[in-house]
């Protein structure tokens, strides 16, 4: 884009006075016509139109949306787009009880992250927090399962999310940062006033769905952790109806807008999960976490905790479990008809028991075969999510398939 007139002017000034040109100046020295039309296309764009709208104007938003001080949450794309949000919010007025703006106010934020976003309970969000923008870029892509690795930092007062503890700094944003505040604020404007046992999910298009949160365990005390996360980081959305949960009352589980899945080094035993009590971590006959349990040994899980909502392997784990004699083989060659058949089987299992199935380490595989590999989820194992990096380029690939 060439720049104007005005702003050519306004560089060469500060040259000659040696004045830094800061993201606000040159923003503020737009022609006014230029910041309407960027205001007006952005009116109109949802989901992923609008996440790809910041990144191809982001020099332009930055000085607009973005942080007006030194520090950086996560990156300039993040935090302008965070900031843009936060405008959004502080525009809103009301919805009424279907979720839908009342006349003259303006979009909520589930609007403007999902609306005309088909939900997409068919993949996983990999290592989210990895994406330019966790969460969001899911959300904008109607991805309703996410991933974040949490470590216990700052002598047990923290939840840092990241995945090496090397990655790890003073400034690492926490689970509350990156996930639950995001969270609470979609939901606080969809569901404040609505009754009990009445809510509404992150997704403008189906509403009706929840969002799923898997947290892999990543420190060594995993009860500390685990005390951490119920007692900091979930209660304020356990207070607010937001967890869905199992009901010990009635063995069966409540779906709610968010459902939490615990994955990694977590403490694996019901007593601990449910805080040494019959009643529920907090005495009230819930459990408002649930166990990403093996899908090799689906039963015996459930035996042991209850009702779950979510069983995963590894492919390579898998194919032990189906008796390859080479079960690395998958970085090599093409999967075999036993093979195939065998973890049909298992995904079968967890489909007749109301469980959805994952598998994961196909990532780390290169592309074609990823690809591959994709496909034969599709096709053949019936997989129900997919475990992936590339979000666009899956949808690709699933829509391709599905349609034959």
């Amino acid at each position: 884009m060439l720049l104007s007139h005005r702003l050519w002017s306004l560089y060469a000034c500060a040259l000659v006075l040696g004045v830094v040109l800061t993201p606000q100046v040159l923003v503020a020295a737009l022609p006014m016509k230029q910041r309407e039309t960027v205001n007006e296309e952005l009116n109109g764009l949802t989901g992923a139109s609008l996440t790809s709208y910041f990144s191809d104007k982001l020099n332009v938003l930055k000085g607009e949306y973005g942080s007006k001080g030194d520090e950086v949450l996560l990156s300039t794309y993040y935090d302008t787009f965070q900031g843009y949000l936060d405008w959004v919010k502080s525009q809103y007025v009301a919805v009424d009880v279907c979720g839908c703006p009342v006349e003259g106010s303006e979009k909520t934020l589930s609007s403007k992250l999902t609306e005309n976003v088909p939900v997409r309970d068919d993949i996983h969000s990999h290592n989210d927090y990895t994406r330019v923008l966790p969460l969001y870029t899911a959300l904008s892509h109607g991805v309703n399962s996410v991933e974040a690795d949490i470590w216990t930092v700052d002598n047990g007062q923290r939840l840092a999310v990241g995945h090496l503890k090397s990655d790890i700094t003073p400034r690492t944003p926490d689970l509350n940062q990156l996930y639950l505040d995001p969270i609470k604020d979609i939901l606080g404007q969809l569901n404040d006033g609505l009754g009990e046992g009445t809510w509404l999910g992150v997704f403008h298009e189906d509403s009706s769905k929840p969002l799923q949160l898997l947290l892999d365990f990543k420190s060594a005390d995993s009860v500390e952790q685990y005390h951490l996360l119920m007692n900091t980081y979930l209660k304020p959305l356990i207070d607010k109806g937001y967890l869905g949960y199992y009901d010990f009352a009635t063995s069966k589980v409540v779906t709610g807008p968010v459902m939490v899945v615990l994955t990694g080094n977590f403490p694996t035993s019901p007593e601990e999960l449910d805080g040494g009590s019959q009643d529920g971590y907090f005495n009230d006959k819930r459990r408002y976490v649930f166990p990403d349990v093996p899908l090799v040994d689906l039963e015996s899980a459930i035996e042991k905790y209850g009702p779950v909502i979510l069983a995963s392997d590894s492919l390579f784990n898998l194919l032990s479990h189906c008796g390859s004699a080479m079960p690395f083989h998958y970085f090599l060659t093409n999967l075999t008809n036993s093979e195939e058949t065998c973890i049909r089987q298992l995904t079968d299992k967890c489909r007749e028991l109301g469980v959805r199935s994952r598998i994961w380490g196909q990532t780390e595989t290169k592309a074609t075969l990823r690809d591959y590999l994709l496909k034969e989820e599709i096709l053949q194992l019936g997989v129900d999510y997919h475990n992936v990096d590339d979000i666009p380029h899956t949808i690709e690939v699933i829509n391709l398939y599905k349609q034959k």
